[in-house]
């Protein structure tokens, strides 16, 4: 089993969050390293085999993948995804603000139209 001494960068993330940082890592590795996003498959399907055979080592499912993966993919996949992760994020952030000051636009240019109409 991997080292499971946490560390600054052990924050925890949100179930949908962790689910889209899977799904960038094995998009990722697919296209730079297919035999590697295979590997990264295969134990990603272990973990949760035994995870419902009811295994105490996996009880925590998303640690356990989680630990796994990093320890499988290495720094370098695991670093570029966490970057890459944080950039959607910002870019959602973004987006939201965008679009309520919009609605905050349209709504006010309504309100004059209808003053001056």
């Amino acid at each position: 089993m991997p080292d499971t001494g946490k560390s600054r960068e052990d924050v925890p993330m949100s179930r949908r969050d962790q689910l889209i940082f899977f799904k960038m890592l094995l998009e990722d590795l697919s296209k730079s390293d297919p035999p590697l996003c295979m590997v990264a498959k295969n134990l990603v399907k272990e973990c949760i085999k035994r995870h419902r055979e009811g295994d105490p080592d996996f009880e925590y499912l998303d640690y356990v993948t989680k630990q796994y993966l990093r320890a499988t993919v290495g720094d370098i996949y695991w670093k570029r995804t966490e970057k890459r992760l944080k950039h959607f994020k910002n870019r959602c952030i973004q987006r939201k603000r965008w679009q309520k000051r919009y609605r905050i636009l349209e709504r006010q240019s309504t309100e004059e139209m209808s003053k001056t109409g």
